[in-house]
């Protein structure tokens, strides 16, 4: 007998429930001051800044994306083109507001705290769907959250993207307390309970693009069209 239909069927459900299970975060709260433009407004391609075109991506794997913004960039009419993809915003909240992506993180989850969120930030632009996958893969295998590592030169935990559990926010809240601001760290510190996925192949789809000099350096080894032969 053939079971494929069935077990399309149910795997149609567990991606059905999953979707229902997960909100999305945008990270694009930070100053940008090595770029000296908003890191977050940056087009790479199909047309979109970053944050657009990350926060549309998340949704589908995702009920609700929303995108976290500092106080400063609410009132930028650039964000109100958020709202016309769907996407909703989370300010920084003041007592978090200049402790870097660990205020972000904080501020969701203070305001849901009992969701799991899929986490990219807006300065990687290589990061795509794949890799998205492969995180949401294991949500429900009972680890408190799943980032990826690359591993040469060097290992180097990636803390985004990444799925975090609500069992991360009181790890996070008491990192803060200590006013330790390293998302890594905290991973670290977590061991076996988070798991870390190796990335062994295109690791520079992490990479982050801080300065002008990384932007066009990406831009030419992940966006220029390949020489014609």
């Amino acid at each position: 007998m053939n079971n494929s239909l069935h077990d399309n069927s149910n795997q149609n459900q567990n991606d059905s429930r999953l979707y229902y299970q997960l909100r999305g975060l945008v990270l694009a709260g930070g100053r940008s001051s090595r770029m000296g433009q908003d890191k977050g407004l940056t087009v790479w391609h199909q047309g979109l800044s970053e944050r657009i075109r990350v926060g549309c991506m998340l949704k589908n794997f995702c009920h609700e994306v929303h995108v976290s913004l500092n106080q400063t960039q609410i009132d930028d009419p650039a964000a109100g083109a958020l709202k016309e993809y769907g996407l909703g915003i989370i300010a920084d909240l003041e007592k978090w507001r200049e402790i870097g992506p660990m205020g972000g993180l904080a501020s969701a989850m203070e305001m849901h705290p009992d969701s799991t969120w899929l986490v990219c930030a807006c300065d990687q632009p290589g990061v795509n769907a794949d890799l998205l996958q492969r995180l949401v893969g294991h949500y429900g295998d009972r680890y408190s959250g799943v980032c990826f590592e690359t591993c040469a030169p060097a290992s180097v935990i990636q803390p985004f993207p990444a799925l975090y559990t609500a069992g991360m926010r009181e790890r996070i809240f008491d990192s803060i307390n200590r006013s330790d601001y390293s998302i890594s760290s905290i991973i670290r510190r977590s061991n076996s309970d988070f798991l870390r996925l190796a990335l062994t192949e295109h690791p520079e789809a992490v990479q982050s693009v801080d300065t002008p000099e990384q932007r066009e350096a990406v831009r030419k080894k992940l966006f220029s069209p390949p020489p014609d032969h």
